[in-house]
């Protein structure tokens, strides 16, 4: 299910990118610290997101609504034995958090899960990343250390809010296509991928230079450059951004010999 066109833009304006991308680290380093179920982390910032694009709520209260998509979604994609209790949720502090107010009891934690489930009509059950993550490493024959890299890539899309604009299957397949392209340096075709989305190749070269932008800018998202920091991750992290697919058809420099030869024409048809 989408996120509502316009919740980007009235991110700038309601409680601002900053908070959001600190929640949402917050909530990455939480589900590290917890070992959370993987498709917990994703369907927490998906509930998050679908909420306050339809359901405003004061500055304050937007840390609430985090802690809340969290306990949801752990409940949602948990066993019966590993759920946690509210009080888990409550005793989670928000430091260094830019608002004033943010600590939340037990019974607000479950007023709001009422709220989220009646405003989201109890939608739980919705596609993220990685719902097509792992169809689509299979697909492409990807091996762990581009499974790494390509959930590497997804976890930084989740911080960054332009991102949502991105269908969860176009995401999973353009990081799958970046990581082999990292790895590979050189572009891979984008057939495979056009089929497993659906979508022309300029959509995932689109998404793809985004996520190779935030790569370059990765270690200013601690909770995700630590993570796969680790062996445990094969140390992804430390990878060289794909610059290639930054590169477009025509060079800078061809574009400047074009348009003076283009001023030149016209001036001597003058």
């Amino acid at each position: 299910m989408c996120i509502k066109p316009n919740y980007i833009a009235r991110l700038k304006l309601d409680f601002d990118e900053k908070l959001r991308a600190y929640i949402v680290e917050w909530l990455i380093e939480a589900h590290k610290v917890f070992e959370f179920p993987t498709d917990a982390l994703y369907l927490a910032i998906n509930l998050f997101d679908r909420f306050l694009a339809v359901h405003p709520v004061e500055k304050k209260k937007v840390s609430l609504v985090g802690v809340t998509a969290l306990q949801l979604a752990v409940k949602y994609a948990g066993t019966r034995g590993s759920i946690p209790c509210a009080d888990l949720f409550s005793d989670l502090a928000f430091t260094s958090c830019p608002v004033e107010e943010i600590s939340c009891s037990v019974q607000e934690i479950i007023q709001m899960e009422d709220l989220i489930l009646n405003t989201l009509e109890c939608e739980l059950s919705i596609p993220t990343p990685s719902t097509f993550m792992w169809k689509f490493l299979k697909e492409t024959q990807s091996d762990d250390k581009i499974k790494h890299l390509s959930f590497f890539f997804i976890d930084l899309c989740l911080v960054q809010c332009e991102m949502l604009k991105f269908r969860p299957s176009i995401l999973a397949a353009t990081a799958i296509y970046a990581a082999h392209a990292t790895f590979k340096g050189c572009k891979p075709c984008s057939k495979i991928y056009e089929r497993l989305t659906g979508c022309s190749a300029h959509h995932i070269l689109e998404c793809s230079r985004l996520m190779v932008t935030s790569h370059q800018k990765a270690r200013s998202v601690k909770s995700v450059y630590k993570k796969y920091h680790t062996r445990r991750f094969d140390c992804v992290a430390r990878a060289e951004p794909a610059r290639l697919l930054l590169k477009t058809k025509f060079s800078l420099s061809y574009v400047l010999k074009l348009t003076c030869l283009f001023k030149f024409c016209v001036l001597r048809d003058l």
